[in-house]
């Protein structure tokens, strides 16, 4: 299948099991070289073949860049090898990362509220790292070295390893951990600056920060639970409405428009940070809001917007008046 969408918004409209959403992850792929949905990239294959191909032209500023990316299922326990080419020179995922900046919203979104803190974290981290790529290969070095710190205390623990060698990895958990600290302290600085332009909702990050000496007391309570307990993979952040927790007191409508606000000030925070403008990808969001949050959503910020639904009855008349409409079927 190949499409080409309007440089402002085009609305993909069909019944459910369509194939509206296979066209966001496509794209959503193309950015962060993997799906957006749980389980696993080789999933994305169809059942009747081995691979898959994914290919993109992009137009930013009269500058032409060409993305694809291929997969190749797996047929064990093995994960899928994955191939990412920009411009058709062979590039490596963090330095594929990026090259096409999206923001998606989707009401599997809703749970991020409501599930544990990794999920927060991933979230957090796929957006940084369209922001930053150093901030991409940063974190991968740190979740290394703690997987390398973890070992090590184990070891400590079952009497085959010694404290001071714990001295090499605390240096350097503490380096690429502050990194990563400065990197998500910076957008939630932002968020509190910006984000009082958008209703009362507010983000609290709740940082775990490490340095030596943290780490020297904790030393005992990480050799006997064999993992390091504080460091930037046990932080979080929490959705807020004047100043309470949505995850206990508020509204399923409260929540989506939490975190559809959140998405909006991730736009504005990768076009000032990279100077690009995003795509903006909304998967049938319309269908799960009441008539006056569907007033609050529209009209849809600058940025080029792709929308999913299965009713165009959904959109706004001055919205779906301008936009290219493109229709799925069934079958």
């Amino acid at each position: 299948m190949s499409l080409e969408f309007d440089p402002n918004v085009t609305v993909l409209v069909g019944p459910n099991a369509s194939g509206k959403t296979n066209i966001l992850e496509a794209i959503y792929f193309l950015s962060l070289g993997k799906t957006f949905r749980p389980g696993s990239d080789f999933e994305v294959v169809n059942f009747d073949h081995d691979t898959a191909y994914l290919a993109a032209q992009i137009d930013s500023e009269g500058e032409g860049l060409n993305l694809e990316v291929g997969i190749q299922k797996a047929f064990d326990l093995s994960p899928s090898r994955k191939k990412f080419l920009v411009n058709k020179i062979s590039r490596l995922r963090s330095n594929f990362i990026g090259n096409l900046k999206v923001i998606l919203f989707t009401p599997v979104d809703l749970e991020m509220i409501d599930s544990s803190p990794s999920v927060r974290r991933a979230h957090l981290d796929d957006f940084l790292s369209q922001a930053d790529r150093d901030y991409h290969r940063i974190l991968l070095s740190y979740e290394k070295t703690v997987i390398s710190r973890n070992r090590l205390l184990k070891r400590i623990f079952e009497g085959r390893g010694k404290e001071d060698e714990l001295i090499f990895w605390d240096q350097a958990v503490v380096r690429l951990g502050q990194e990563i600290t400065k990197k998500r302290q910076e957008f939630f600085e932002y968020l509190t600056k910006t984000g009082k332009k958008l209703d009362d909702f507010s983000w609290l990050w709740k940082s775990s920060r490490i340095d030596l000496e943290k780490l020297k007391k904790e030393r005992r309570r990480d050799i006997e639970c064999q993992a390091t307990i504080s460091g930037p993979h046990r932080d979080d952040f929490r959705f807020y409405l004047s100043g309470r927790d949505l995850s206990f007191f508020g509204s399923r409508g409260q929540q989506r428009m939490s975190i559809l606000n959140l998405k909006l000030l991730e736009l504005s925070y990768l076009e000032e940070k990279t100077g690009a403008k995003p795509i903006f990808l909304l998967d049938d969001i319309f269908s799960e809001l009441d008539e006056e949050h569907r007033k609050a959503i529209q009209p849809l910020p600058a940025e080029q917007t792709i929308i999913t639904t299965t009713d165009l009855g959904n959109i706004d008349k001055k919205i779906r008046h301008k936009s290219l409409v493109i229709k799925f079927s069934a079958d």
